[in-house]
C-alpha cells in the first residue's frame, strides 16, 4: 500500500503539472471518487512554472471533496495530503475544498512576467473593498518565490499594482522588479508615549521613502480617508473548480427528532414566532440529548446550560415589545443572550451578549455592558434603543488596552479616542461592576420556554 501511495505521489509531484486540471486515469482510480473529476482545459494561460502549484491545489480540493462523499476511504487519501501540505502554499485551508478557490495573473512589478494570484471567493460579503488575495508567487532566477506579505485577504490592490492595508494604521506596499518581498512606500500610523505621565500622550507618524516624520492628527485622518477613494484592480479569476459537492448517502437516515410547537407563545406578539420556535428546538435538543444545531436565527453565541426562556418587554416606551431571549436565570437577573425588536413586522437583531461580554437592562432601559477580549483588555460600554429605532445608540465607551507592555485606558467620544488616567478608568470600572451586580436592574416577567 505504501509502495503504491509512493507511485501516486511521484505522479502528483512529476507528472500532474503538465497536465490539464482533469486528474490522470491513475490517480482517478485510486480516489474511487462518487462524483466524476471536472473536465476543464489545460492551464495554458499560465507559465509553466506556476502550474505546479495549481494543480497541487486543485489535487487537494479533489482528496478533501473525496473524503467528504466517501468518508471510509479517507485513509487512501492520507499520504497524498500530508504531502500537498507540506508544501506550504497556504491555500489548503481555505477555498480549495468549497470550490471557491481561484487563481489571477497580474504584472505586479512591470516586469512582463506576471504574478500569480490565490484567492478564495468565499470570504463574507463585509470583505468586498478586497479582492480576497491569499497567497502571492513570483519568478526570479527562473524559479517560483512565494511572497510574503500582512494579511493579503484584508488588503486593497489598486489599478496602480500597489496594496493598500487599512486596519488602525495605513500601509501602502508594492513588489519591486527583482526583489522577492513586498517593500513599504507608505505608512501612517498612530502610537503612544508613555513619557513620565500615567495617561499616554498620542502622536501620529508617516513613514514615506524610509523617512519618518511627525504629523498631526488631522493628516493622519486624512491619510485614512483617502483610502475610501482607492480605485481596485479589478480581477479577472478562474475558479479552480466549479462543480457541486456531492456526499454519499447514508446507508441509515438519521432519526429526525419528532417535535410539535405550540401554536403561539404566551405574552409574545406572532412576528416573534419564528425565533421562539427556534428557541423551542434548542430546549428540546438539550432537554433529550439530541444534537444541537438550533442557533443561528437567535444569535446565541454559547448555549447556556440552564433551563431556557423569554421576556417580552417595551424597553423604551414605543409601544413596540421588544423580545429577551436567554436563560431563565440569566434573564432573572436582566442579563438576556440576546434582544429583537420589529421593525415593518419583522424581527430585527439588537444585540447579542455571551460570558466575555455581559449585559444588563437598568429600569429605565439603558443597556450596560462588561466585556474582555484579553488579559488586560476590557470594555465598558452602555447603550440606548430610541424610540422606533431598530439598533442600539452607544451612549459610553471606556476600554483598557496594552501597548509596549504597558496598560492605558480611553474613552471613545464621538469617534475619538481620549485618553484618561486609571483612577477615573478605576471608577467607571466599579460604576459598572456595582450596577451589574446590584438589584437596580429591568424587572422581567420570564417565561420559560416549556411554559
Amino acid at each position: 500500500m505504501k509502495r503504491f501511495l509512493m507511485v501516486i505521489i511521484v505522479l502528483v509531484i512529476f507528472i500532474l503539472p503538465s497536465c490539464a486540471k482533469t486528474l490522470p486515469e491513475e490517480i482517478k482510480e485510486s480516489f474511487e471518487p462518487v462524483q466524476s473529476f471536472k473536465p476543464v482545459t489545460e492551464y495554458s494561460d499560465v507559465p509553466s512554472l506556476y502550474r505546479p502549484i495549481l494543480a497541487d491545489i486543485y489535487l487537494y480540493g479533489e482528496i478533501c471533496r473525496s473524503e467528504i462523499a466517501k468518508p471510509e476511504s479517507a485513509d487512501s487519501y492520507k499520504t497524498v495530503k500530508e504531502e500537498l501540505i507540506q508544501k506550504e502554499y497556504i491555500s489548503y485551508q481555505y477555498g480549495a475544498i468549497e470550490g471557491t478557490c481561484g487563481y489571477t495573473l497580474a504584472d505586479l512589478d512591470g516586469d512582463n512576467v506576471p504574478e500569480l494570484l490565490l484567492v478564495d471567493k468565499s470570504l463574507p460579503e463585509e470583505y468586498k473593498r478586497t479582492q480576497n488575495i491569499y497567497s502571492i508567487f513570483t519568478i526570479r532566477n527562473g524559479q517560483v518565490v512565494f511572497i510574503e506579505n500582512n494579511s493579503f485577504e484584508y488588503s486593497l490592490l489598486a489599478e496602480d499594482g500597489m496594496f493598500y492595508e487599512n486596519t488602525s494604521s495605513l500601509t501602502v506596499s508594492r513588489l519591486e522588479a527583482g526583489k522577492s518581498e513586498f517593500t513599504t512606500v507608505l505608512k501612517v500610523y498612530n502610537a503612544l508615549s508613555f513619557f513620565n505621565s500615567d495617561i499616554p500622550e498620542p502622536y501620529w507618524v508617516k513613514v514615506e521613502d524610509g523617512q519618518q516624520v511627525n504629523i498631526t492628527e488631522d493628516e493622519f485622518d486624512m491619510w485614512i480617508e483617502k483610502y475610501k477613494d482607492i480605485k481596485e484592480w479589478i480581477l479577472d479569476i478562474t475558479l479552480l473548480y466549479d462543480g457541486p459537492i456531492e456526499k454519499s448517502k447514508p446507508t441509515e437516515e438519521p432519526s429526525v427528532m419528532p417535535i410539535e410547537y405550540p401554536q403561539e407563545y404566551q405574552d409574545a406578539p406572532s412576528e416573534y414566532k419564528v425565533l421562539l420556535d427556534e428557541l423551542y428546538l434548542l430546549s428540546e435538543q438539550l432537554r433529550l440529548g439530541y444534537p444541537i444545531d438550533a442557533r443561528d436565527n437567535i444569535e446565541f453565541v454559547e448555549i447556556p446550560g440552564a433551563e431556557l426562556g423569554y421576556a417580552v418587554i417595551d424597553i423604551n416606551g414605543d409601544g413596540i415589545q421588544e423580545l429577551l431571549l436567554g436563560s431563565v436565570e440569566g434573564l432573572n437577573k436582566a442579563s438576556p443572550a440576546s434582544i429583537f425588536t420589529l421593525k415593518d413586522g419583522k424581527p430585527v437583531l439588537l444585540g447579542f451578549f455571551w460570558s466575555r461580554y455581559r449585559g444588563v437592562i437598568s429600569p429605565d432601559g439603558i443597556i450596560y455592558c462588561i466585556g474582555s477580549s484579553g488579559a488586560g483588555t476590557n470594555d465598558f460600554e452602555s447603550f440606548k434603543l430610541e424610540k422606533y429605532a431598530d439598533d442600539l445608540t452607544q451612549l459610553t465607551s471606556t476600554h483598557s488596552d496594552v501597548a509596549d507592555r504597558q496598560q492605558y485606558f480611553f474613552k471613545v467620544l464621538e469617534g475619538k479616542k481620549h485618553y484618561i488616567s486609571e483612577i477615573e478608568y478605576d471608577e467607571i470600572s466599579n460604576s459598572y461592576s456595582e450596577r451589574l451586580d446590584s438589584s437596580e436592574i429591568l424587572k422581567l416577567t420570564v417565561i420559560p420556554i416549556k411554559g
